[in-house]
Parts: C-alpha cells; sequence; structure tokens
C-alpha cells in the first residue's frame, strides 16, 4: 500500500503521453463478465483508508455510474487520439507545434478530440481526431483553429482547476506517470466537473486512491469545490491477490469519504475488466460491475465464483 503524498508541478500533471505502463488495451477493459464475490475465506484483503476527509459533494448512484462511465470514456478516446496523433505527426513535431493538451468534445454525433496548441493569441485547434461510428477514428487538420466557446470554457476549467495544485495547496500521491486528466459536464448545472487521475504504476497495480474532482463554474475561471475521492494513496497489486488457480475473481477495498461508492470506482473496474467490491463505513458492502454500482442487499450473494475475470 503507497501513503505518500507530495506537491506534484503542473509540468508532470499535464504530461502530453496518456498511455501509462502496462494499461490494459480497449478490449480487456471491457470484458463483461460476471463472476460471483469471493469465496468465504479467499484471500482477497479490504486495504483501509484511515485519514478523515472533509464532505465531498453527494451524487445519486444513477449519477455517480454515469460519471464514471463517462470518466472511462473520455480516458479512452484521449488515449486513443494520442495513439493516432503521434502516428501521424510524431511527438517531435507536436513539440515543435508547441501542442499542450487537448479537449474531449462528446457533443457532436462523432465524439471528437481536439489537440490544442499555444499562439500568441491564445490556445487554437493543432489537430481533430474524430471517432465515427462503426468506423476507425480519423486524423484531420481543421480549417478553422479556432475553438468552439464550449470547448474553450472546458480548456479554462482543466487550467484553473489544477492551478491550486501547482501552488501547492492540495497534495498529490508519488506517481511513476503522469496524472491524466477528464472534464466533464456538471450533472447539477452548467460548470464543469474536472478529475484528476493517479495513473497506474504498472500492469499489476490499481490505484485507487490519489484521485480528485474539482467542481469548476461555467465560465472556468472560478473553482466551487474541490473534492478528495480517497483519504490515502492506497494503491491494491493485482498480483498478489491472485489465487491458487491463477485466476482473480475481483478486488476488494473499505472506503471512508462518502456513504457509497464513487465514479472513480466505476471508472477503474471498468479500466480493469474487474468487479469492485466497496465496504462503506457504515459497514455495507456494495458491488460494482460493469459501468454501475450496485445497492446492498441484506442477503449476500452467492459465495461461490462459477466464472473470474483474469487480470
Amino acid at each position: 500500500m503507497t501513503t505518500s503524498w507530495r506537491p506534484l508541478s503542473l509540468v508532470a500533471i499535464l504530461g502530453l503521453a496518456t498511455a501509462t505502463t502496462g494499461r490494459p488495451s480497449i478490449a480487456s477493459a471491457q470484458q463483461s463478465a460476471s463472476p460471483g464475490p469471493p469465496a468465504a475465506g479467499a484471500a482477497l484483503p479490504s486495504p483501509r483508508e484511515d485519514k478523515p476527509s472533509p464532505p465531498i459533494r453527494d451524487f445519486d448512484l444513477e449519477t455517480l455510474s454515469r460519471l464514471g462511465r463517462e470518466i472511462y470514456r473520455h480516458d479512452q478516446l484521449a488515449w486513443t487520439a494520442t495513439d493516432v496523433v503521434v502516428a501521424k505527426v510524431g511527438e517531435a513535431q507536436m513539440r515543435v507545434e508547441r501542442c499542450n493538451g487537448w479537449v474531449v468534445d462528446t457533443s457532436g454525433p462523432a465524439p471528437l478530440v481536439r489537440f490544442v496548441r499555444k499562439t500568441a493569441a491564445g490556445e487554437e485547434a493543432a489537430y481533430d481526431v474524430r471517432f465515427p461510428k462503426g468506423a476507425d477514428p480519423t486524423f484531420e487538420v481543421p480549417a478553422n483553429r479556432t475553438l468552439t466557446p464550449k470547448q474553450s470554457s472546458a480548456r479554462t476549467a482543466l487550467l484553473t482547476a489544477l492551478a491550486p495544485f501547482e501552488a501547492g495547496k492540495y497534495p498529490l500521491c508519488r506517481a511513476r506517470g503522469n496524472y491524466n486528466f477528464v472534464v466533464l459536464d456538471d450533472p447539477a448545472g452548467d460548470g464543469f466537473l474536472v478529475y484528476l487521475l493517479r495513473p497506474k504504476d504498472s500492469s499489476d497495480s490499481v490505484p485507487i486512491g490519489g484521485h480528485y474532482r474539482i467542481s469548476v463554474a461555467p465560465d472556468g475561471k472560478t473553482i466551487k469545490q474541490v473534492d478528495r475521492l480517497s483519504a490515502t494513496c492506497l494503491t491494491i497489486n493485482k498480483s498478489e491477490l491472485v489465487g491458487s488457480d491463477g485466476k482473480l475473481v475481483a478486488i476488494g477495498m473499505n472506503h471512508v469519504v462518502s456513504a457509497t461508492p464513487l465514479e472513480t470506482h466505476v471508472f477503474l473496474s471498468l479500466q480493469e475488466g474487474l468487479p469492485f467490491y466497496v465496504i462503506t463505513k457504515d459497514g455495507r458492502s456494495w458491488m460494482v460491475e460493469n459501468g454501475t454500482i450496485k445497492a446492498p442487499t441484506e442477503k449476500s450473494p452467492a459465495a461461490n465464483a462459477t466464472k473470474s475475470a483474469k487480470p
């Protein structure tokens, strides 16, 4: 378990490369195996998160589940688009053109990842990668490089959200790779939710702790609330949970900063292709599987697993 917090520079947070070491493929992260809970007495630890945290914003289970699915979707789009642009243009040329990030726009029929670059007049579009339904992503250099008002506000929201972390006001867990980010619409209004996501250190590591949710005003210029979504830098090593049959059924953990699992549990469960069992501080056991947080029942599900998802 890792419990080290430290300030991190904005350069490290905004690193352009999104692929992390041993990151699961899209196919493996979307597997839909539905194993039962671990058998009684199975070696499935529930690491503790003991430090108290200030109250965070509360959303209902449906909203939390949807946010988790959207985080995963945006993260996958940005990751795939980065691979497309690097293959077409190359990292050296991207540096020459002063590319400094991207914005994901899912408002149209085909999701768009727009890579931006710095100019004397501000940010403008450098490259576009679109994801037409049922087809491979397409690359183009846009004729009109002007960001839409929503795209511009989303970029402003990101930079606004990251500023206090650059100033050292909030601690970040140590990480081997760059922190990732996702910007979503705030489901409770016209603003944004900016997620700062701790990356995987290896193919076996699952960074349960270290993520933040930052609520930003619609113009992107004002932070309304910063939510630390875990109490520690909890990391779970999947290789330590594999049973004698070489299979990993699920991942279990304790969670103390809210009364229910969060969108980051949904995101990580999708990323790992495994169900999560999350025990909240009131002792209830929740299941997170296939992009959904399932409310606990009075009676536990069947103890014996009939299928297993590989790590």
